[in-house]
């Protein structure tokens, strides 16, 4: 049986620009996993992204990237919507 992960959510200043946001992505410093669509099927076309903290504990950023475009846009998750917008066209 696997652990319970922890969840914790991190302040937008902490991440830097999205430049270097795609450039942790890319060395496996932030990875990414499908978000929950069952509530809102845009968010088919995005990936959260997260820190792993260690083996129990991730850390979400308020940014997802695009699985179409794989542009990386900001969304507030305290409230559960996008800023910069999935509902944007690719």
């Amino acid at each position: 049986m696997s652990p319970l992960l922890t969840y914790c959510y991190s302040k937008m200043s902490e991440n830097g620009s999205i430049d270097n946001i795609k450039r942790k992505i890319r060395d496996n410093v932030l990875k990414t996993e499908p978000k929950d669509a069952s509530k809102n099927p845009l968010w088919q076309n995005f990936v959260a992204i997260f820190e792993e903290v260690d083996d129990d504990k991730k850390v979400v950023i308020p940014f997802v990237d695009c699985v179409k475009c794989s542009s990386v846009v900001s969304y507030d998750s305290a409230k559960g919507t996008s800023r910069a917008g999935p509902d944007r066209a690719c």
